[in-house]
């Protein structure tokens, strides 16, 4: 299809292929995101239509650097519009090209949330795994650990993060906290 597209073929055509009532059904998501994949002139329309299925069946680190802020805010406005987005979908994804250095403000914008999704934050947490991101906001990750008020989901992946970025961290001293 995406060949098509530079042999002349409606973007307009395409999508509606893809998509009913608005949206992509189930059986076409891993089509639909590696639509925009592999017709790069298609990316963005491709997020803003299905960005859980960017996420969940696309290629997130070869995603631009708008595109990644993009998706990012999309799927903030899933979260919004439907916060129980992943209540049956809790598998691991390849979702590390999300947590960039370059993205530090607006993830760390959603980490400070008081009221933030959590099933929106246990994406961004899970991604920054053996991140260089994770390396520089160990203040923070160490906050959300002790965080009470933080789903246990988002204190397990905070720490996952710390672990996995070995990060030097009094682990006695931060355990006795929490």
């Amino acid at each position: 299809m995406a060949k098509r597209l530079d042999a002349g073929l409606s973007e307009r055509r395409a999508v509606q292929g893809l998509t009913f009532a608005g949206g992509v059904p189930t059986a076409l998501r891993g089509l639909h995101a590696w639509f925009g994949y592999f017709a790069p002139r298609m990316t963005e329309a491709c997020i803003r239509t299905d960005p859980y299925g960017v996420l969940r069946y696309g290629d997130l680190e070869d995603l631009s650097l708008p595109h990644a802020r993009l998706l990012l805010k999309s799927l903030a406005g899933l979260a919004n519009e439907d916060p129980y987005f992943r209540s049956e979908d809790w598998g691991q994804r390849a979702v590390a090209g999300l947590a960039r250095v370059e993205l530090k403000s607006e993830i760390l914008d959603l980490l400070k949330q008081p009221d933030r999704h959590a099933h929106w934050s246990t994406i961004v947490l899970e991604a920054m795994r053996g991140s260089a991101l994770a390396d520089e906001i160990v203040p923070e990750l160490t906050f959300l650990l002790e965080d009470e008020n933080a789903v246990y989901l988002e204190r397990y992946n905070a720490a996952k993060a710390l672990v996995d970025g070995k990060v030097a961290i009094d682990w006695p001293a931060l355990l006795r906290k929490t």
